[in-house]
């Protein structure tokens, strides 16, 4: 009989404790849980932030590349293209561009015959996606991210098919844009400690 009062009473202690440490336990849980909810979600609005940020960048230098490569088209200089002509052009519009690496134009067989930064070999870019796109569509091609022939620096090559007042293709002239506007957005970030961010190309490049 003690024994079964014995057993009885731990029981009750035992609920009795169960009855107080369960409702704090599933506070907890619930607290968790929402704070959970809470970081994940502001995790996602600070990355849809930063893609915006990264969007808007990226609009603003295309902007100005299709500025830079419309002025070289309308020019007086790329009337009869003339080499002289064409590079003292170039090489004027680079003094005056921010983020640019180089400006130039090349033949309908690809061939470099103008160029704000002067090369000692002879340069072809028909292999170049942004040339292909060039000659195949109008407007200001997508930019393809190479190392460039003449500058050797990474950059961001733009394309702009010209043509005469026939509808003939002339050439194409690019525009090569430095990363500086990709590093303005990282420091702009401001990441965390041992965060790295890396400019990846639609063929997977680094």
């Amino acid at each position: 009989m003690r024994t079964m009062i014995r057993n009885s009473l731990n029981l009750r202690l035992w609920l009795t404790v169960a009855i107080a440490v369960v409702p704090i336990f599933l506070f907890m849980l619930l607290d968790y849980s929402e704070r959970r909810e809470q970081a994940v979600a502001d995790i996602h609005a600070e990355i849809s932030d930063r893609l915006a940020d990264a969007n808007r960048e990226a609009k603003a230098a295309h902007r100005a590349v299709g500025l830079a490569l419309r002025i070289m088209a309308r020019s007086n200089e790329l009337q009869s293209v003339d080499n002289e002509q064409c590079n003292a052009l170039a090489g004027r519009l680079l003094e005056s561009l921010e983020g640019f690496s180089n400006l130039g134009l090349a033949l309908p067989d690809g061939k470099v015959v103008c160029s704000s930064r002067p090369s000692a070999e002879a340069i072809n870019v028909s292999d170049r996606a942004w040339f292909h796109n060039s000659m195949q569509a109008d407007g200001v091609s997508p930019g393809e991210f190479v190392t460039g022939r003449i500058s050797q620096r990474s950059v961001m090559v733009f394309g702009y098919r010209l043509t005469n007042a026939a509808g003939e293709v002339r050439g194409v002239i690019f525009a090569a844009m430095t990363l500086d506007w990709f590093d303005r957005l990282i420091e702009h970030f401001r990441l965390p400690p041992n965060w790295e961010a890396s400019l990846v190309s639609s063929a997977g490049a680094l």
